[in-house]
């Protein structure tokens, strides 16, 4: 895969594709992501597949996007609206991945993060306690703190 059209044709897939197909997709367009490939045309699939009903797409789907914004530090803030949702998600390692994306923002997302205040304060005592320390952090960003 050398360009936009492939990551396209991998979106295409994610979001029409057998629960199969749309795994092979996800896992491919993670391995881009680790590579540093520029997947930005897949995001808004990505994004739907994050909603999707089963869990080991959602965290495929997760891990990508959170190798996007921590990896080549892209601009994620079309996940933003299903991160937030996702904060909450009954998988911890969807919930985790959620936010870890969230928290590892840079400066373009810090105008969406007062949205997650409420959450971050309700998750920032959580057992589990990189998802509290990362709620923490999402709570320094958005008071302006670094």
């Amino acid at each position: 895969i050398r360009d936009d059209k492939a990551a396209l044709k991998l979106a295409l897939t994610l979001g029409t594709g057998t629960l199969a197909a749309k795994r092979k997709a996800a896992e491919t367009l993670l391995k881009r992501a680790i590579d540093m490939h520029d997947i930005r045309a897949a995001q808004p699939a990505l994004c739907v597949a994050l909603r999707d009903d089963d869990v080991v797409l959602r965290r495929l789907a997760m891990k990508a996007t959170c190798e996007r914004v921590m990896g080549a530090g892209a601009d994620i803030r079309i996940a933003f609206p299903t991160l937030h949702i996702l904060c909450s998600d009954a998988d911890t390692e969807v919930r985790l991945g959620a936010w870890e994306a969230v928290s590892m923002a840079d400066a373009r997302h810090v105008g969406l993060l007062p949205a997650f205040v409420g959450k971050a304060r309700e998750f920032a005592d959580d057992e589990n306690e990189e998802i509290a320390g990362m709620a923490k952090r999402v709570l320094q960003k958005a008071s302006g703190e670094s």
